[in-house]
Formats: C-alpha cells, structure tokens, sequence
C-alpha cells in the first residue's frame, strides 16, 4: 500500500511532466503547424523520453485536442456556477482570466485564426448565458434575433481579446477588459433597441 506522500510525491511528478510537456509543444506550435512536430521534436525540447510522452498521450494531435479540451472545461465551470446576475460582468471576468492563465495557448490559436473550431467552441460556452440574460431583461425581441446580435458583439469581443493578448499590455487587467467588454456589448444591444429597424415583432 502506498503512503500518502509518495502519492502525493509521485501526483506532483506527474503534473510537473505533462507541464513541461505542454510548454515544449506549444513553444513549437508557435514555430510551425502541428502537421510539422513530432513526437521526438517535443521529447527533445521537454528533454524527456518517447516512453514518458506515450504514457500520457497518443501523438501531438492527440496532447493539442487534451490541452484544448482542459481549457473549455476551465472556462466552463465557473460559467456554470453564474445562475443568478444581472449583468455579464461575472461570466466575461471568468473567461478573461482563464484566457489570461492560457495565454500561451490562447494567443497561438488567436494570433492567426488557425482553429477555428476551438474558437467557436469557446464562444458556444457563453452563447446560451449571453442570451438568456439579454432575454430575461427584453422577452419580446425574438431569440433569433438576439443570437444575431450575440455573434456581432462576439465577433468584436474576440478582435479585442486578441488585440488584449497580442500587446500584453500588464496595466489591461481581465477585470477591466470584462468591464470594456460588457460595455461594448450592452452599447450594442442598446442601440439595436433604440434604433428605428428593430426586428421585435
């Protein structure tokens, strides 16, 4: 039976390995497209065996999909936990900051729109909640409607995401980009409201 510290010891080793790991490969995705890393490429710059990467994963599509998938599910969490608000602030502060603690992976994937799967599934994750607030505060403007007004303001939200991660400006803190954001997308639905072609009927 084994004790708890070489649990403990053996759980750190692990997290320690898939972390080096994850740094060598995403310093080579922002070098060149996967279809161009290999196995051995990540080994040599993690200076680790093959034996230890296949213990974790299949090949490097295989650690790209795991890294992606870890992320969704960061960002995921705590917009679910947001129930009752009244306002966007919560669940944009959430997504800004697990970006902000990606921000390696995140900026490769924005820097030139190369996923554009994991980017529409990052922008599915807020979808639902962006509407049903919007929803709840004008119930007669038609669902249809509001999810066109969500892919514009979302489309302009991931434009400042990306200019956010690309000038790494420290002041821009994820607390107040999700004001900015907000702002912007509470302009936005303000002035679809108070225009003279609004489609709620």
């Amino acid at each position: 039976m084994k004790r708890k510290g070489n649990i403990d010891s053996s759980d750190r080793r692990v997290r320690y390995t898939k972390m080096m790991i994850r740094q060598s490969f995403l310093s080579l995705i922002s070098e060149r497209p996967i279809s161009k890393i290999s196995v051995t490429d990540i080994c040599n710059q993690a200076d680790l065996n093959r034996g230890t990467f296949y213990a974790y994963y299949k090949d490097p599509n295989d650690l790209y999909q795991q890294i992606k998938e870890s992320l969704l599910e960061e960002i995921e969490t705590p917009i679910e936990s947001i129930i009752d608000t009244s306002s966007l602030y919560d669940l944009l502060l959430n997504v800004f900051t697990s970006i902000e603690q990606n921000k390696d992976l995140c900026t490769i994937v924005l820097s030139n729109n190369s996923d554009q799967e994991f980017i529409s599934q990052i922008l599915n994750l807020v979808r639902n909640k962006f509407i049903g607030l919007w929803h709840e505060r004008v119930p007669m403007i038609p669902l249809k409607t509001l999810n066109y007004l969500f892919t514009f303001t979302a489309n302009g939200s991931m434009g400042v995401l990306k200019e956010w991660l690309t000038n790494d400006v420290k002041d821009d803190t994820p607390e107040m980009m999700a004001a900015l954001v907000e702002q912007m997308s509470s302009n936005a639905f303000l002035s679809y409201l108070t225009g003279d072609h609004n489609l709620t009927k």
